[in-house]
């Protein structure tokens, strides 16, 4: 069942384990996945985020360097 892809919540169901801890320590080992692969999905997700923040700012008319424009020179002074 791990190795065709069925997550451990319904591994933890069809096996009839009282909880998710009990199937992740007994079967924990032989999911796939790893800390270089989580790192990269994170990594992924935050630079999708950051770019869309920065796309919003441009939007917005933002200045995403902290730099004033000349005319936010002009209100601020």
């Amino acid at each position: 069942m791990i190795a065709s892809g069925v997550n451990a919540k319904a591994l933890r169901t069809f096996m009839g384990h009282a909880s998710i801890t009990v199937t992740l320590d007994t079967y924990g080992h032989l999911m796939p996945g790893s800390e270089a692969e989580a790192a990269a999905l994170v990594e992924s997700y935050l630079g999708a985020q950051r770019e869309r923040a920065e796309d919003a700012a441009r939007a917005a008319g933002g200045c995403l360097t902290g730099e004033l424009t000349g005319e936010q020179e002009l209100l601020a002074g």
